[in-house]
């Protein structure tokens, strides 16, 4: 590719971009792309949401129909997470 141009070439026109005009091909692609992006995020918190509240729902019925074992599964669970708790105080002192 010469590195000089010829100043006598006559230039193509060039049509120029004015708000009427359609947006240029990028921009729509953009466009397109985020709109599925938020649309797949829609669709997986709308799973995450129902998972969720099926998982509640499963729990709530086992401790309804267990209520001793709910207890003491809570119980092991507070006494664990305060077992913790204390040794990580402990070690900062």
């Amino acid at each position: 590719m010469p590195l000089l141009t010829n100043h006598n070439e006559k230039k193509p026109d060039v049509p120029r971009f004015n708000g009427a005009v359609e947006k240029p091909h990028a921009n729509n692609i953009l466009d397109s792309i985020s709109h599925n992006v938020g649309k797949d995020i829609g669709d997986v918190a709308g799973k995450a949401s129902k998972k969720a509240s099926q998982y509640m729902h499963t729990t709530k019925n086992y401790v309804e129909h267990n209520p001793f074992k709910g207890i003491a599964f809570a119980a092991a669970a507070g006494i664990a997470v305060g077992s913790i708790l204390t040794m990580a105080s402990r070690q900062r002192k």
